[in-house]
């Protein structure tokens, strides 16, 4: 299992109470966890969505739209490269709007590629075949060949409306989290190991 990171919405009553913890002791006591290793023992690996193992934004920007949790030195010694960040909502609009523009520029880049085709022009034969292989995942995705789910999902008991990764479908998950968000009781943490 490689690195992943999740985001969760949990009441602010649970932030203060993970920023009132300042050694790993208070953390596992917190969530009743014994010898944690990663932040994501605390956390059972639940999240209201997985990013996977690669994402966009930095520390920085994490930095720009929200704080580090895990302040003290003891902490970041302990869950060495881990996250543990509290972000705004407006932090959660900007990871939208990364997502929103990733897949505009792959469908321009596409779109560009077609265009070229039907003029005319010379195309490189790995681009036609880049458009034709995103299609046909696409199309393979959609008629459940070599994928075990749909891209989406229809279990009542479950809250997420998406089982793709592919960025033209998650980002709808994104915006129901932040549709349902409520800035007043509620806080969006990213964490990962």
């Amino acid at each position: 299992m490689g690195y992943r990171i999740y985001l969760k919405i949990v009441k602010k009553e649970e932030v203060a109470s993970l920023r009132a913890c300042q050694t790993v002791a208070g953390l596992e006591l917190l969530y009743q966890v014994d010898n944690s290793n990663s932040v994501s023992e605390l956390f059972n690996g639940d999240g209201d969505y997985e990013f996977g193992k690669y994402i966009e934004w930095t520390g920085e920007q994490y930095q720009k739209y929200g704080s580090d949790i895990l302040t003290t030195k003891e902490l970041k010694e302990h869950y060495t490269d881990e996250e543990l960040y509290e972000i705004t909502g407006e932090g959660l609009l900007f990871i939208i709007e990364i997502y929103r523009k990733k897949v505009a520029e792959y469908y321009e880049d596409f779109s560009k590629i077609l265009e070229d085709v039907i003029i005319g022009t010379e195309v490189k034969r790995e681009d036609i075949g880049e458009v034709f292989s995103h299609i046909k995942n696409m199309s393979d995705e959609w008629n459940g060949v070599g994928y075990s789910q749909k891209p989406y999902n229809l279990n009542r008991e479950k809250e997420r409306t998406v089982n793709s990764y592919k960025y033209e479908y998650s980002i709808f998950e994104l915006v129901r989290l932040y549709k349902k968000f409520d800035p007043e009781t509620e806080s969006i943490i990213i964490y990962g190991w």
